[in-house]
């Protein structure tokens, strides 16, 4: 549990503690969203699903929160934690649309 004071101020005797776990739990969701993005790659190549959740994946995975929001400042990092647990979401949601949503249609040889 973060003390108040540490969250609106970022200093304190737990401050450097809540910024390493949120370090640490933005980059698990990194590594989690690089392997995601590698299965929407072979899904994609051997399933001939649709491309564009594994190209959407690679711009997000740029993008990822544990290399561009900073958690030295303000809020200990709760902001950079949050952000991580989004994009893992739409990282999950984008693998659910290729496993059962881009289906080949097989019906039509």
């Amino acid at each position: 549990m973060i003390d108040p004071l540490v969250f609106l101020a970022c200093s304190g005797p737990g401050a450097a503690n809540a910024i390493a776990k949120s370090d640490s739990i933005g980059d698990y969701c990194a590594g989690f969203a690089a392997l995601v993005t590698l299965a929407l790659y072979l899904l994609c190549l051997r399933r001939n699903g649709k491309a564009w959740p594994a190209y959407a994946g690679s711009f997000l995975l740029l993008l990822h929160p544990a290399w561009t929001v900073s958690s030295r400042g303000g809020d200990c990092g709760l902001f950079k934690r949050d952000a991580s647990y989004f994009v893992s979401f739409v990282f999950v949601a984008f693998l659910v649309f290729q496993l059962y949503v881009s289906r080949p249609n097989n019906r039509n040889p």
